[in-house]
């Protein structure tokens, strides 16, 4: 039994699927005959639609923007891991950024938050361009990551719980 919610990973290695929803099962079949969006739309109910933007929302000003950026492998390859890609976000919108692994996913909001470089193109807050930013600036602009392993990258392993807990408000002291 493999339990995830790494779903390109349990696709590769599983003969089985069962998916579940508020703890009951909604679907079962082999392997063999489903995909990522059979999986999703079982997960997530059969009114999911791909295509469907959403209506009826007041969204504010373009709160991040980003333009035409690209990001460098950081193994040393000429590839990119994002090309190009334009993106906004506006004031009380919730954007999620999906892709298989080795997409882009986790780099593109890596550049964001100052983690990584921008090859090419820029980051702007609030109209304001953060591409050459350090990290504190943009913290101190109120733009953080919440990274995706956060035991790796969200804890100092070697302190107490109490003092990872202070590191939030460590700008008071």
């Amino acid at each position: 039994v493999y339990i995830s919610h790494h779903l390109e990973e349990a696709l590769q290695i599983t003969d089985h699927a069962v998916v579940l929803r508020d703890g009951a099962i909604t679907a079962t079949a082999s392997a063999r005959t489903i995909d990522l969006e059979w999986i999703v739309r079982n997960m997530v109910g059969e009114n999911f639609d791909l295509g469907s933007p959403p209506t009826g929302y007041a969204f504010g000003d373009v709160a991040l923007s980003i333009d035409d950026v690209s990001i460098a492998d950081v193994s040393g390859s000429d590839r990119l891991v994002v090309d190009r890609l334009s993106l906004d976000v506006r004031t009380g919108e919730i954007v999620c950024i999906y892709g298989l692994m080795g997409a882009g996913r986790t780099e593109l909001l890596e550049c964001v938050a100052g983690r990584l470089p921008v090859t090419g193109g820029r980051v702007l807050l609030e109209g304001d361009d953060i591409s050459r930013l350090s990290i504190a600036e943009r913290i101190n602009r109120g733009l953080v990551l919440v990274p995706e392993d956060r035991q790796r990258d969200g804890l100092v392993q070697t302190m107490t719980v109490g003092a990872n807990l202070s590191l939030a408000s460590i700008g008071a002291f």
